[in-house]
């Protein structure tokens, strides 16, 4: 709990924290298009993300159950014009935690990350989305006791 404190006081509030410089190795690993995309072809490309705990504290990621789960969050693109990150397909930024569950219907699924382990999972993006610069937010706490904190991965470029 200390060390993500310590970690968020370096933040302002309106700042999405890229999850590489803390205790927490968040990042895309993986990326190409849906192999069998379904009768609907809403989405045309899949991400695999990695969640690496490289801290001595146990990691609880809120919204997976199971690492064939994904947890709470989603895609966010870099809005050029507005220079901020934004959800494209409602022109909103991401939010705190306690926002984003007062819209929600379920109480969300936390999953244990163990210090020095690592999980993965995946995400599907739109066609609107190739070409450009993208982050994946979560929400994370040190223990169950505190509220989630969202983080970001590391910026990349959809192709």
């Amino acid at each position: 709990m200390l060390l993500l404190s310590l970690f968020l006081l370096f933040y302002q509030a309106n700042d999405l924290p890229a999850a590489k410089i803390s205790a927490v190795d968040f990042s895309a690993v993986k990326q190409g298009p849906i192999k069998d995309p379904g009768c609907i072809p809403l989405f045309s490309r899949q991400i695999t993300f990695r969640v690496k705990n490289q801290s001595d504290k146990t990691i609880y990621i809120y919204g997976m159950k199971t690492s064939r789960d994904y947890p709470l969050g989603y895609l966010i693109r870099l809005d050029r014009e507005k220079n901020q990150w934004l959800n494209p397909e409602y022109n909103i930024s991401p939010r705190p935690y306690k926002e984003f569950m007062a819209q929600a219907v379920y109480v969300p699924d936390v999953y244990v990350l163990p210090p020095g382990r690592s999980v993965k999972f995946n995400d599907l993006a739109k066609k609107m989305y190739l070409g450009s610069r993208v982050k994946r937010f979560i929400y994370i706490s040190f223990s169950r006791d505190e509220e989630p904190q969202m983080i970001t991965s590391e910026e990349f470029t959809l192709r």
